[in-house]
């Protein structure tokens, strides 16, 4: 090793400015993985905003697509048609089971989709009713639906649809 090598080595100056040197790394790597971290929770929070918008939207569609269902039961049942069917589609709500971003919905909204289809499926079932008891019962239903939950599911929609659009998330 040359003198002047040595010399370096032994400096107070050169100790210095390996410890910066090592200081500015560590913190460098610090600020990155700090930074990266947080752009990607960010991602994940907007994935899963989005994704529950998009599941919302499609459970009030077929809410609505039920409930206009229901109404051309009533429709059939009040023209006397014989033995009308009522065959609801529950596509979202049963793919609703496998969806992770099912219960980030509102449990008010769930419980209300939730006593729609069980409320239905007895209206159906029920032996001692006849086509205008059942017609008048899912008539009470569909108004209820019509008028309390779909515009609260609307509301919820818009609430996080603002949310997303302000973190630059169009939807």
């Amino acid at each position: 090793m040359s003198t002047r090598m040595r010399d370096d080595v032994r400096s107070a100056g050169f100790w210095v400015s390996q410890i910066v040197i090592i200081i500015a790394t560590v913190g460098g790597v610090y600020l990155a993985a700090s930074q990266g971290l947080r752009q990607a929770m960010q991602f994940d929070t907007i994935k899963s905003l989005q994704n529950n918008f998009y599941l919302r939207k499609s459970l009030q569609n077929e809410l609505s697509d039920n409930v206009g269902y229901m109404r051309d039961y009533i429709t059939k049942v009040n023209g006397r048609v014989v033995n009308p069917s009522l065959n609801l589609e529950t596509f979202v709500w049963n793919s609703m089971t496998y969806s992770p971003t099912s219960l980030e919905t509102p449990s008010d909204l769930l419980r209300e989709a939730q006593k729609f289809y069980h409320t239905a499926a007895d209206i159906m079932a029920n032996p001692h009713w006849n086509d205008m008891n059942r017609a008048k019962a899912l008539g009470e239903l569909a108004d209820h639906i019509e008028k309390e939950v779909l515009p609260r599911f609307e509301a919820s929609g818009a609430a996080l649809q603002t949310r997303l659009r302000g973190m630059g998330v169009e939807v």
